[in-house]
């Protein structure tokens, strides 16, 4: 079995793009996989607007020990919404 693999995140301030650097044992090689990111909203309010929301998905196949996958700064856009208990996050997920 492959084991997790080790996700980097660098922010390139000059585009504000997000560069993930994914490193993945030898038992990986040659296999498919996906980058995900998800945006997950939760409203701790009577309205209960949660959320969860692929915002963007890059598929690839492992060729190398290192692969490199930039996300554009555009996927991190989040949306006008008052509540006073409000949580947003940005998850990175590797499948």
């Amino acid at each position: 079995m492959a084991k997790t693999p080790k996700m980097t995140v660098v922010i390139d301030k000059t585009q504000h793009d997000i560069e993930v650097q994914i490193d993945v044992s030898p038992e990986a090689m040659g296999h498919h996989a996906t980058l995900c990111l998800q945006r997950h909203v939760r409203v701790k309010d009577r309205r209960r607007v949660d959320q969860t929301q692929d915002v963007f998905q890059h598929d690839f196949r492992i060729e190398h020990r290192t692969t490199t996958c930039t996300i554009p700064a555009r996927s991190f856009s989040v949306f006008l919404l008052m509540a006073r208990k409000l949580t947003i996050a940005f998850l990175l997920i590797t499948k």
